[in-house]
């Protein structure tokens, strides 16, 4: 049967309704009637996005919550990267806004304008046919006319933007799609200053990137639950992704905690999570959260099988081993040690990370992703401690490899510059350590780590 591309346009928006209970609209329909939304040259929906300010933020003044609006719609810099970065900001962390409160005095608070922590209280709304009319400040100055397929809203947001493709068409594949979205960049910038990521598809492949994204770099999001894969030789990839990364619980999720700007040589990357990332990252926190429990604490309340963990009868709750994630080479092993580590910096602001590594490169590598994404990251001073114990164990007779297994860490980075790992420990207990090796990443309490390696040291009768 062969699927054209407005009938493939249907099924998607049909799908966003019925399995996310998104509204629909189309675009020609925002533009009309007794009260329209929108004129050719506005990407965003201001009353929906005014609505959700106002909604959200009702004890920030009034004045506040229009001048954060004003910064929202506002563009800041030249290039279409640094907006996306800046709005990017406004919608993860809040808009700062500054207003009298009495007395001469003033303070400073924040607008937002998702409610993260309750996907049901937000506005989502799904447009087909959304043409923008966007006129240029060099010449030519003759206004550009683009209608993508699809557009999805939150709040009056243009967050993702949809391409499709007819698969009977050989002209009209994925490629296709794909420079089609590369003209848009061009033609229609304002509203690539919003969107957080964008979809192509021709029904059966599907793939999602972001506004700086090679074609190669575009990636398939192939499960709805982290569980099942769907096989693409077999299966179509749209309906997956529509499920699994564009309901509206997973897509709040990746906008707020999956999405990093990259600083790389002259220009700025933006990049998002793949759905194993996304999913092997999600469960390590699960996970984490069960095994940093205190035992006498409800913190984490339910039987470990309620997190979906392998051999959920051997990890008790409070055991300070989060787990092991196995990657193949090239998946992204760093990012997903990032995308970690945020979760742990956000929700425990006094935690600290360790991250062990078995190789000067992969420590090096590691260190290079870290800083690109602004996130701070120092050696410690003790660097040298685990290699004693793995060069004592080389002398006992150990082949180098052997001695690799036993202890694993060559190089040490830790949040919070120059501190050893005795001061780490000292300074405070909620310190998780990701040790890293190149196709293992494992996460557990810096406690328990260091328990193992004063083990390997009496074991072996070294002391230190």
């Amino acid at each position: 049967m062969i699927l054209y591309e407005s009938e493939i346009e249907q099924c998607t928006l049909e799908l966003l309704r019925d399995e996310s209970g998104y509204n629909l609209a189309y675009g020609p329909d925002l533009l009309e009637g007794l009260a329209p939304e929108r004129v050719y040259n506005e990407v965003v929906l201001k009353g929906r996005l005014k609505a959700a300010i106002d909604k959200f933020n009702p004890d920030i003044p009034i004045s506040a919550r229009e001048e954060a609006l004003k910064k929202v719609l506002r563009t800041e810099s030249l290039t279409l990267i640094d907006n996306n970065q800046a709005f990017h900001r406004y919608l993860t962390e809040g808009v700062d806004v500054k207003f009298g409160v009495g007395e001469g005095k003033s303070r400073t608070d924040k607008v937002w304008l998702i409610d993260f922590d309750h996907p049901e209280n937000n506005d989502f709304l799904a447009v087909n046919q959304y043409t923008v009319v966007e006129s240029k400040s060099v010449p030519p100055y003759a206004p550009t006319n683009k209608r993508p397929d699809i557009v999805l809203f939150i709040n009056g947001l243009p967050l993702v933007v949809i391409e499709l493709k007819n698969a009977a068409d050989e002209k009209a594949d994925l490629q296709a799609a794909y420079r089609q979205l590369q003209t848009y960049h061009q033609k229609i910038p304002s509203l690539f200053k919003y969107t957080a990521f964008e979809v192509i598809s021709d029904a059966w492949f599907a793939k999602i990137g972001t506004l700086t994204s090679d074609y190669s770099r575009f990636m398939e999001w192939k499960s709805v639950d982290g569980v099942r894969v769907v096989d693409s030789k077999h299966e179509a990839e749209l309906e997956p992704l529509v499920r699994g990364l564009l309901n509206k619980r997973t897509l709040l999720d990746v906008i707020r905690h999956f999405i990093v700007f990259e600083n790389a040589k002259e220009r700025t990357l933006k990049k998002i999570a793949a759905y194993h990332q996304y999913f092997a990252v999600n469960k390590a926190i699960r996970s984490t959260l069960r095994a940093s429990a205190e035992q006498t604490s409800h913190f984490v309340a339910e039987h470990p099988a309620v997190y979906g963990l392998p051999n959920a009868e051997d990890q008790p709750k409070g055991d300070r081993r989060a787990g092991v994630i196995w990657h193949t080479q090239g998946s992204g092993k760093s990012l997903t040690m990032v995308w970690l580590t945020k979760w742990i910096r956000e929700y425990n602001p006094n935690g600290r990370v360790l991250i062990i590594t078995d190789r000067e490169e992969l420590d090096e590598q590691i260190e290079k992703v870290y800083k690109g994404v602004s996130e701070n990251i120092y050696r410690t001073k003790k660097v040298i401690f685990a290699q004693r114990v793995m060069n004592a164990l080389i002398e006992k007779g150990l082949a180098r490899e052997e001695a690799y297994d036993t202890v694993q860490p060559v190089a040490m980075k830790a949040w919070g510059e120059g501190l050893d790992y005795q001061e780490l420990l000292a300074q405070n207990d909620k310190v998780m350590a990701l040790l890293t090796r190149s196709e293992l990443d494992a996460c557990f309490t810096l406690d328990y780590y260091f328990s193992q390696v004063d083990y390997i040291y009496r074991r072996n009768g070294i002391e230190g």
